[in-house]
């Protein structure tokens, strides 16, 4: 979706739910999707998930944000949270609905093959590899080898 396209549809959805006081912004997010400030009084989404996505998942992303404003901070995502975002049009969706962006870096287990994205490196051996030949205990025989990825130049 376009950042303009996706702003517009934000700021008309806070006018509609009585968020008159709320900015919404954008950011360089890449592990989480979108944020709700409430101290700040905005609510804000990864540039790079937006580009990436189209407007079905901008406008229940935006939706899900604005529903976590009204019900206050604390919530969480309990049953309070999953009323208020039926009541106001959004829908559930996962991660795996979704286009996420690339991370920094791609870690490989050697031994099975096993791949994440991570945003750092870590110290992590792969699970599957520790148990089946290490008796479960970790050992850096199995750890994640992490290679840095290319990041795309976006304006």
């Amino acid at each position: 979706m376009k950042l303009q396209d996706c702003e517009k549809l934000a700021r008309k959805f806070l006018n509609i739910f009585g968020l008159w006081d709320w900015e919404f912004l954008f950011d360089r997010a890449k592990v989480r999707l979108g944020a709700c400030h409430f101290q700040k009084q905005h609510i804000s989404l990864s540039r790079e998930f937006v580009r990436l996505n189209g407007e079905k998942i901008c406008r229940d992303l935006i939706l899900h944000e604005i529903a976590h404003a009204l019900c206050g901070p604390k919530v969480g995502h309990g049953q309070a949270f999953k009323r208020k975002l039926a009541e106001i049009g959004g829908e559930k969706f996962s991660k795996k609905d979704v286009q996420l962006p690339l991370r920094k870096f791609t870690a490989t287990c050697e031994t099975c093959g096993q791949t994440f994205q991570a945003q750092r490196r870590r110290n992590v051996a792969c699970l599957k590899c520790c148990r089946k030949f290490a008796s479960g205990k970790f050992s850096q025989r199995f750890a994640f080898k992490f290679v840095k990825n290319a990041q795309e130049v976006s304006s």
